[in-house]
């Protein structure tokens, strides 16, 4: 958040907002990789078996087997099964912090998924998410081991517990994923497309405006920035400063109401009938 809120100089005139955005793609990105790391290593441990054991009775086995050790084996296995609790604790913790940025991911990737959020808002939902995401973990893996303790045929449910947890994860940190990554490739935000096309159709039947040149939009870090290059033709007989006005006035309810957003215009106006004329009978004379 830091770098975020540098102001803006000669090398980045957009600022540094954009710079939250990045951190919650690679937030995004990461809870996927864990996400399908865990699957991948959880069907391995099912159906490959490893020197790890087979899923969570092989863990079982092998705290039960490092406590029977007289090398302090059952020490170190307290530690970790403490250190993995505490862990989960914090994690939790960190979740109540964040309760409402949690609640404004939940129902953005329940009800709003084609939402986006400003840029802090979206980094601190990627971490809630990431936070969430070990949270899960951390609960698959007690309750596996937990009932991999109690019968020997309830070790297959930690695979299909993890499935479901990753697929659940995925469902959450997807309409994040897609939001961050549009922004990065200066996709136009989806809030704000049909506006567009509702401006481009008006600023292409206004008064005096014989085409539209060029039509550019792009997210500056969020839906509530919004940067534009915009250039049309005005007809021969139109005045440019009427045209020009007219423009800015439809363009700015998008770029300017969206708040730090910028617009340019560029109006290139037709050469008159009589001006080719006189050119004509100057190249001929």
């Amino acid at each position: 958040h830091g770098v975020a809120a540098r102001p803006r100089d000669a090398v980045f005139s957009f600022g540094y907002e954009r710079a939250e955005t990045l951190a919650a793609f690679a937030n995004c990105c990461f809870v996927v990789f864990e996400c399908a790391f865990a699957l991948l290593h959880d069907t391995h441990d099912v159906f490959v078996g490893g020197v790890s054991g087979a899923g969570a009775r092989g863990r079982a086995a092998a705290a039960a087997a490092a406590a029977a050790s007289p090398a302090g084996g059952g020490i170190l296995a307290a530690l970790l099964g403490r250190i993995d609790v505490y862990r989960c604790g914090v994690n939790v913790l960190g979740i109540v912090l964040f309760m409402r940025e949690a609640e404004a991911a939940l129902q953005r990737a329940a009800l709003e998924r084609g939402s986006t959020l400003p840029a802090h808002g979206e980094n601190t939902s990627s971490v809630v998410l990431k936070l969430l995401a070990s949270i899960v973990s951390s609960l698959i893996a007690v309750v596996s081991e937990a009932g991999a303790s109690i019968h020997s045929l309830l070790d297959c449910v930690e695979l299909p517990l993890s499935m479901a947890s990753g697929l659940l994860v995925l469902y959450l940190v997807l309409p994040g994923l897609t939001s961050t990554g549009r922004v990065l490739l200066l996709g136009v935000p989806l809030e704000v497309q049909s506006q567009l096309n509702r401006c481009l159709r008006e600023v292409s039947f206004t008064n005096g405006v014989a085409e539209v040149l060029q039509w550019q939009f792009w997210p500056i870090s969020s839906a509530q920035a919004v940067a534009g290059a915009v250039s049309v033709r005005a007809q021969a007989e139109a005045d440019e400063d009427t045209v020009l006005n007219a423009v800015q006035g439809i363009c700015s309810r998008v770029c300017v109401a969206s708040g730090g957003g910028s617009l340019t215009v560029q109006v290139v106006c037709e050469p008159r009938l009589n001006d080719l004329v006189a050119d004509r009978q100057r190249a001929i004379c």
